[in-house]
């Protein structure tokens, strides 16, 4: 049966270091463990950048909402100008479309 497992440990300067440990035991003719057999790989490293893409998935996804959320407040700004402009000039249009007179009646004028 073969086993594979990491393990961190502290370096002789305070340092969290990864090491990487697989083997397998060799029984003898009786069934029982005599040796184990195996690798151990320092992985470091590894880990680091592992650590580092991790971390720059979660700041492109904070990213990747705090512009959705600037997208939306900018179509929604972007929806109440318009309506503010389309109101001002119905209003503008409306007045001149409707002009009083001296006499005080209303007299109707095309709009532009």
């Amino acid at each position: 049966m073969f086993t594979s497992f990491i393990l961190s440990s502290l370096g002789t300067h305070g340092e969290v270091r990864w090491v990487q440990v697989r083997g397998f035991p060799v029984r003898n003719s009786e069934g029982k463990i005599f040796r184990l057999v195996g690798t151990a790989q320092e992985i470091t490293d590894q880990k680091r950048a592992e650590d580092q893409v991790i971390q720059n998935l979660r700041s492109a996804e904070a990213s990747r909402a705090e512009a959705e959320a600037l997208r939306t407040a900018t179509l929604a700004l972007t929806q109440d100008l318009r309506m503010d402009f389309v109101v001002i000039r119905a209003k503008k249009c409306l007045a001149a479309r409707y002009m009083s007179c001296r006499c005080g009646a209303i007299r109707q004028i095309g709009c532009s």
